[in-house]
């Protein structure tokens, strides 16, 4: 290592502190944030030793000679090691030269100059031969202590040993004249920045931009009429109490749902409270860096800089607004509060984050997601909040008028907010208002006030939260924004409830990734509202009333309205579709009904106004209400109603899908136990099919058989059997002896005969339609099985309890091996072979088999599904039996209320559960409760059933010999399957 190498390093340092100098006298606006003023002082000093032409040479001396010191240290057959050590430190500080802000905060704390060198050293040190990495060490520590010496804010700094350094005593007067002239010149020409940064305030006893009294900066919005204070307020409050650091609450919701509102309260009592800053920034629109725009959070901050003369004003607002920032959190500690009011893009305060002592940060947005901050979820009124608004702005007006507005609005503030100041401006009346609200389109019935702090009526600001959305998603994923359009045109169809997350992911007929990250960016715009996924339940997705008003008439503006129809009735046809109907648990029962309820929201919207496909959706009518009634739920099914009469007049009356979804209609009815409904329906669909397909048709005597079968269940049993009768002989004819067909209808007739009581021919019947099934369709059909179960039904009918037990034990055996141990015919096998040994005195193992087709049956078909309720029946009637009345009673009670509740008061299954809890009372000794539940049973059944069918006239026997204490046996729930 030789002088000449040595001297470069030398000289690489004095640049450094040079350029050091130079970055304290002219600093950036982040330079300056970060130095004191008496670290500017000593600056001022340096730089006019600095600026001495000589000054250079002289301190590189000095340094080059403490290196040569070094050197020397060294024995001369080791010197050889030190070989390219100098290059290395020399490049230690070319790249200490690239950053300003890293050179700063070093010189800041000289103390730590060491490790700051050693850590931009790290590459260089890395290249070197192992032994030469003591001698690079060496020289880094001689280094930094040289220039920590000498650095502005060292504690060693002052003018003596600036002379010292130096090192030329015979000039020191000469360089002390310049550089109190220098200074001076100095001092001119840094006064203006001097006084902001003095203003900065670091906590070293400066003062601070907000000395000369509160600062009250933005628009914050005055209370609306009306206003009411809400615990979202309260909680807001609560959370920001204490000032000893920084706090940032977040409060979020959709547009108009009064987060403004909420944050203005706050800022005015932060503004009478005497708080040193009380600012309110709007946050939109959202920045866009790649195209050099400026973010509303960006703006707003510089505006709030420049307002405090911290700023240049031509500066840009993103160098502002950091200045800006910085400025607030090198302050002192003091109570400030800022607004960011609309929040459009997290990103927007992602590099401006507040952090000092005692300052305070709202944020009011509809983003979702946690990165911004501690949230307070913010919703729309509680109804009783809207009538309590209501009352007060609209004096005078009726509760049911206010309840009725309240619903049309969805509760929405701003909604109620701006239909009031147009009732009360144009003179409307509540019923004349309502009916306009919903006659036309929303920008018609409401606008906003003249004065109004809200910048927006409803209707636009509803309207630019989601098209500002789409907006922004088509600049990043043109396909993503179509779908996401898509999605919302399909929420704006379906129920306001929400729809199972799944069914938007169809959106593009298929379950694309493209389709989850759309519809997750509508919900992080809070454009859309989700719930969490719960088990095997998929999350539900909704859309404001308001929102989806919107949409719909948005959609019917630009013709889409066919396209977005096509995409929900997809969608609904595909969730019944994958739907199991051998195993309709819980999750697929939901599914099911949330298909019902959609259908039913596009009936009230009018099938026409959303341009669905009559076709298509008769298609999926048909499939619900089959796999409705697969899995329980006729009485969901009956609500189709209008759904059938509107695609009939879509189709006309005479089109196979009407005569189908209205026989299917009439089958939920009779399922559901409306007998008379169910008639109805099946008599005039056999008109229909004897006109339009003729007497022989398959479809015609379905019709027949159908009929029949409601007649049935009524108890005219006289007019079934003719029926029955009629339609073998026809299926005979028509279809021959072997057609499934023909087979069925001799099942059914078996059954009429068997409910007639005429054992011997139903069980004729029966022996030889199993005797023809296993020949034509083999033992293991379905079919097959449900004859040899309606068989040994009619054995244990006439007592011949032997053949009854051995054919269901059999066909139990079969079903699990065939169907499974969870499918629905299996449970109604173990639930009949429990009923045969309960008949037969085996109480024990009845009451086994009774308990675990129970457990079963909650299990795969969940607790409210009919056949749930038959076994919860069964073992309470066989804990009856066995004395065990106190369980039996329980169980008969919930089985009751259950039944109520999911079948209604007037389902033949609700009478017998009613008949059979009197009995259960009647046996425990509780006469006058039994007699009371007999006689309003006995008066219900005579409403619903009439006084021949056989339900009635069981009970009216009961209700009579319960006064003589004579019981008889609790009626069967149903004839087994």
């Amino acid at each position: 290592m030789d002088a000449l190498s040595l001297g470069g390093v030398a000289s690489s340092v004095v640049s450094v502190l040079l350029r050091t100098v130079d970055l304290c006298l002219n600093p950036t606006l982040a330079g300056a944030a970060a130095l004191s003023n008496d670290g500017r002082q000593a600056a001022d000093r340096l730089g006019d030793a600095a600026h001495d032409e000589g000054a250079e040479g002289r301190i590189a001396k000095r340094i080059e000679k403490r290196l040569e010191e070094e050197a020397e240290r060294l024995p001369r057959e080791r010197r050889a090691e030190l070989d390219g050590v100098e290059v290395a430190v020399e490049a230690v500080f070319t790249k200490a030269l690239e950053s300003d802000e890293a050179l700063l905060e070093a010189v800041r704390r000289p103390e730590g100059l060491a490790e700051f060198l050693k850590r931009q050293g790290r590459a260089q040190r890395a290249d070197l031969p192992a032994a030469a990495e003591p001698a690079f060490d060496s020289l880094i520590g001689i280094v930094a202590e040289e220039l920590a010496t000498i650095a502005p804010l060292s504690p060693s700094f002052d003018k003596a040993r600036a002379r010292y350094v130096m090192d030329a005593l015979d000039e020191i007067n000469a360089t002390a004249s310049r550089t109190e002239h220098n200074i001076e010149a100095l001092l001119l020409s840094q006064q203006e920045m001097s006084g902001k940064i003095d203003r900065l305030g670091s906590g070293r006893g400066r003062p601070n931009p907000f000395s000369d009294g509160p600062t009250r900066f933005g628009a914050t919005p005055d209370p609306a009429p009306g206003y009411i204070v809400r615990d979202e307020y309260h909680r807001l409050r609560e959370a920001l109490a204490h000032g000893e650091g920084a706090a940032r609450l977040v409060l979020r919701g959709m547009k108009g749902v009064g987060k403004s509102q909420i944050a203005a309260q706050y800022a005015r009592e932060c503004r009478e409270a005497g708080w040193s800053l009380v600012a309110w920034v709007n946050a939109a629109p959202a920045g866009a860096p790649d195209r050099g725009l400026p973010s509303g959070v960006e703006t707003g901050l510089a505006e709030l800089a420049n307002r405090l003369g911290l700023v240049d004003p031509s500066d840009p607002p993103r160098k502002s607004a950091r200045f800006m920032v910085d400025c607030l959190n090198s302050g002192g500690a003091a109570d400030r509060l800022i607004v960011f009011d609309n929040l459009e893009r997290a990103d927007d305060l992602r590099e401006l984050k507040l952090t000092g002592p005692g300052m305070r940060v709202i944020v009011t947005t509809n983003l979702r997601g946690g990165e911004l901050g501690e949230t307070i979820p913010v919703e729309v009124f509680g109804r009783r909040q809207s009538l309590a608004f209501l009352r007060e702005r609209i004096p005078g007006i009726a509760d049911a008028h206010a309840d009725g507005l309240a619903d049309l609005l969805g509760d929405l503030p701003l909604a109620l907010s701006q239909a009031a100041s147009t009732m009360r401006e144009q003179r409307f009346a509540p019923l004349e208002y309502m009916e306009l609200l919903e006659e036309v389109p929303l920008e018609e019935a409401m606008d906003r006030s003249d004065g109004e702090d809200y910048p927006h009526a409803v209707w636009q600001a509803l309207r630019l939260s989601h098209q500002t959305a789409l907006k922004a998603l088509g600049e990043r994923d043109e396909e993503q924004a179509r779908l996401a359009r898509l999605q919302l045109g399909m929420l704006s169809i379906m129920p306001e409830g929400g729809v199972p997350r799944d069914w938007l992911y169809r959106a593009d007929a298929g379950h694309s990734l493209a389709a989850r990250k759309s519809l997750a960016f509508l919900s992080k715009r809070g454009i859309v509202s989700e719930t969490e996924n719960d088990g095997a339940r998929a999350g539900i997705v909704s859309l404001h009333r308001l929102q989806s008003r919107l949409i719909r008439e948005d959609v019917r503006r630009d013709g889409e309205s066919e396209v977005i129809a096509e995409a929900a009735i997809c969608a609904l046809a595909e969730a019944l579709n994958e739907s199991d109907p051998n195993n309709p648990h819980e999750v697929e029962r939901d599914s099911i009904i949330a298909v019902i309820e959609s259908l039913l929201f596009l009936g009230t919207l009018g099938l026409d106004r959303v341009g669905v496909n009559a076709e298509g959706l008769s298609s999926v009518l048909l499939s619900v209400q089959r796999r409705a009634n697969e899995a329980g739920l006729d009485s969901f099914a009956v609500s189709l109603a209008d759904i059938v009469d509107g695609l009939a007049s879509a189709l006309g009356p005479d089109h196979p899908g009407t005569l189908v979804s209205r026989n299917n209609l009439a089958y939920a009815y009779q399922s559901a136990g409306r007998l008379g409904e169910a008639i109805d329906i099946y008599e005039q669909t056999l008109e229909d099919r004897l006109r339009v397909l003729g007497a022989d048709h398959p479809g015609t005597l379905a019709s027949r058989n159908n009929l029949a079968g409601a007649y049935q269940s009524a108890g005219r049993l006289e007019d079934a059997i003719a029926i029955f009768e009629q339609t073998l002989e026809e299926s005979l004819r028509v279809l021959g002896a072997d057609h499934p067909g023909t087979l069925a209808s001799r099942n059914n007739l078996a059954g009429a005969y068997q409910s007639a009581g005429r054992l011997g021919e139903a069980i004729d019947i029966y022996e030889q339609t199993l005797e023809d099934r296993l020949r034509v369709l083999g033992a293991d059909h379905p079919d097959t099985l449900a004859s040899r179960n309606n068989l040994a039904s009619a054995y244990r009918s006439a007592g011949r309890l032997e053949d009854a037990i051995a054919i269901f034990e059999q066909t139990l055996e079969d079903r699990l091996r065939v169907l499974g141990a969870d499918h629905p015919d299996t449970l109604v096998s173990r639930n009949n072979l429990a009923s045969a040994y309960r008949s037969a005195g085996r109480l024990g193992e009845a009451i086994d088999i009774y308990e675990q087709t129970l457990e079963e049956s909650l299990r795969v078909l969940g607790a409210d599904h009919p056949d749930t309720l038959v076994s919860r029946n069964n073992l309470a009637s066989a804990y009856r039996s066995a004395g065990r009345l106190g369980e039996a009673i329980d169980i008969y009670e919930q089985t009751l209320e259950d039944r109520l509740r999911v079948l209604g008061a007037d389902h033949p299954d609700t009478l017998v559960s009613r008949n059979n809890l009197a009995y259960a009372y009647q046996s425990a000794g509780r006469l006058g409760e039994a007699i009371d539940i007999y006689e309003q049973t006995l008066e219900e059944s005579l409403r619903v059933l009439g006084p021949d069918h056989p339900l009635t006239k069981q009970i009216a026997e009961n209700l009579a010999m319960s006064a003589t204490l004579r019981p008889r046996a609790p009626l069967p729930d149903r004839p087994p399957r």
